[in-house]
């Protein structure tokens, strides 16, 4: 129906109209960006949607959560952390089980999922795990197939034996107490001669916002030492091709 807005009234009820609309738009606009929209190698180009919806429902700790994941989904990660790069250090995944303890958001795991047979995203947050289930749904069906997370206790990562050819850590190891006895336990779930690889923060000054205080950082001699203690054998370090971080693959004998 016409409006005679020169009505002072009717001015007014249509400034009303516009002013809720901006700020209902406002209020529902919690869309963040999965980090497949902002790596153009791994969009899946048949029309798919990867973002996911993180709209609020006022509650402190959901709201906490979503500022974590913003920080591991952050678009400069691809630059300072180079996945490809790490990856690479784990050679052909074709028709291998990997398993990313620590999955967090999934950053990792949805990488590998485009290449291994399967991707076991484990962590033990269940947060986490919801967040990977719901985002693994809006990949096509073979990435979907590919993807299963586990909720893990924090001396048991729950894989089981003989289960995994590759397993990944990333900015997870130093959280981990009684380490040695870990990561021998782990052996029991991968198959001869499978590869685990570590990446986490050097022990040195770093910039702010880049890893946990120095004080709770650990070595990559440390993390040698007790790798190998735990029985595996180291392969590789690569301390160069990361600013921030080391990379550290052993493979079980």
């Amino acid at each position: 129906m016409p409006t005679n807005l020169s009505h002072p009234f009717a001015l007014v009820f249509f400034l009303c109209i516009i002013l809720g609309i901006g700020c209902w738009q406002k209020e529902y606009n919690h869309h963040q960006t999965h980090p497949f929209e902002n790596d153009h190698s791994f969009h899946d180009h048949e029309g798919h949607d990867h973002s996911h919806d993180h709209s609020h429902d006022h509650n402190p700790e959901e709201h906490d959560f979503e500022e974590i994941v913003e920080e591991l989904e952050s678009k400069d990660r691809i630059i300072w952390q180079k996945p490809e790069k790490v990856l690479e250090m784990l050679g052909n995944l074709e028709g291998k089980t990997v398993a990313d303890i620590g999955a967090g958001t999934g950053y990792f795991s949805f990488r590998m999922a485009h290449e291994a047979e399967k991707v076991i995203a484990v962590d033990i947050d269940p947060r986490f795990t919801k967040y990977i289930d719901s985002i693994k749904v809006q990949f096509p069906e073979v990435i979907q197939e590919r993807i299963e997370t586990r909720l893990a206790d924090v001396d048991d990562p729950k894989i089981n034996e003989g289960e995994t050819d590759a397993i990944i850590l990333v900015n997870t190891y130093s959280y981990i107490e009684n380490r040695v006895k870990y990561f021998n336990n782990l052996k029991k779930s991968m198959n001869p001669g499978a590869k685990l690889l570590i990446v986490d923060y050097k022990k040195k000054r770093l910039p702010e916002g880049h890893g946990p205080p120095e004080e709770y950082r650990i070595s990559a001699d440390s993390v040698e030492h007790e790798l190998e203690e735990a029985g595996y054998r180291l392969m590789e370090t690569d301390d160069t091709t990361l600013d921030y971080q080391y990379i550290i693959l052993v493979t079980n004998p």
